[in-house]
């Protein structure tokens, strides 16, 4: 499995058996209604209120420019739906001054498009267009929006996807193995990782450019115990057989 551009990372050093992939928030049941029904809202502009965790944020890049071009954002509602919110980079970098990633914020005026491929981030129809109108404001209230969502696969799941771009996987698992950092053409960084799964199953991961840089930074704090890396936006692809 290899990585495209938009793939982000998380590890954590664990004592007790891996088990779930959601964690439900902390502090009081929300006390101001929302909008939480995204999936009923037609396509084109809408002036209503949807209370959402920003759980993930990166940037995309097209490959005839030298910059990147778009700033992707997963969004995740209290019933635990996915959204995927997309914005360009001149208006990714107002939003990114106003908020921080894991926090809750009211989100008003956006448009509601159909979600294309290839590259999604995860398996849906539509997507959020963040436009110059568009207002993202604290939510001081409680809240059960969860912290943090995955989509993990295990390898049986992983399998089917082989050399399919629509859309992106989520795999997970303990860190058993890792390759030395290389240097590839361009000198572009890569390491090779091996995680065992829940099945038992091995999982081989290669990470590229700065996520590569990230993830030996980060293991070096970690070694010492069992590590869960959980690794978001993969392709799926056959490399040496």
């Amino acid at each position: 499995m290899t990585r495209p551009s938009g793939t982000q990372l998380q590890m954590q050093a664990i004592s007790t058996e891996y088990q779930g992939t959601t964690l439900a928030a902390h502090g009081l049941r929300r006390t101001q209604p929302q909008m939480d029904e995204f999936t009923n809202l037609s396509y084109g502009y809408h002036a209503e209120t949807i209370t959402v965790r920003i759980i993930r944020i990166w940037h995309t890049f097209s490959l005839s420019t030298y910059y990147e071009s778009a700033t992707n954002f997963l969004l995740l509602g209290a019933k635990n739906d996915q959204i995927w919110a997309i914005a360009d980079r001149a208006e990714g970098d107002r939003l990114e001054q106003l908020i921080c990633r894991g926090l809750l914020y009211n989100i008003t005026n956006f448009k509601i498009i159909a979600a294309t491929g290839p590259f999604k981030p995860i398996d849906t129809t539509t997507s959020i267009v963040f436009g110059a109108r568009t207002v993202i404001e604290d939510c001081l209230h409680g809240s059960s929006v969860p912290l943090f969502a995955f989509n993990l696969r295990s390898w049986l799941q992983i399998l089917p996807r082989l050399n399919k771009i629509a859309t992106l996987t989520d795999a997970g698992g303990i860190i058993i193995d890792t390759g030395d950092l290389e240097y590839k053409r361009n000198d572009i960084r890569r390491v090779d990782v091996t995680l065992i799964d829940g099945s038992l199953a091995e999982i081989h991961v290669s990470l590229w450019g700065k996520i590569a840089n990230l993830f030996r930074i980060e293991l070096a704090m970690h070694r010492q115990k069992n590590v869960l890396l959980i690794v978001t936006g993969l392709l799926v692809k056959q490399n040496k057989g």
